[in-house]
């Protein structure tokens, strides 16, 4: 986890600690059943499994382009 949260930060050095989280949760890759998911987190599986490239390509979205 520490290498991909490097990862999003090497892409998009300006995010918070707090983005940084939040981006690993909304692109995670949800496994199990769309059941088990409520509000986009699992009881059994949390947030889902990371997913590095989506992470990374979404710091990269949210880079200021200035």
């Amino acid at each position: 986890m520490a290498g991909v949260c490097a990862l999003i930060l090497s892409a998009n050095p300006d995010l918070t600690a707090l983005e940084v989280k939040d981006i690993v949760q909304r692109t995670a890759d949800k496994i199990g059943t769309k059941d088990e998911y409520n509000t986009g987190h699992s009881i059994r599986f949390g947030h889902g499994r990371v997913n590095a490239e989506a992470a990374v390509i979404e710091a990269l979205r949210l880079k200021d382009p200035s």
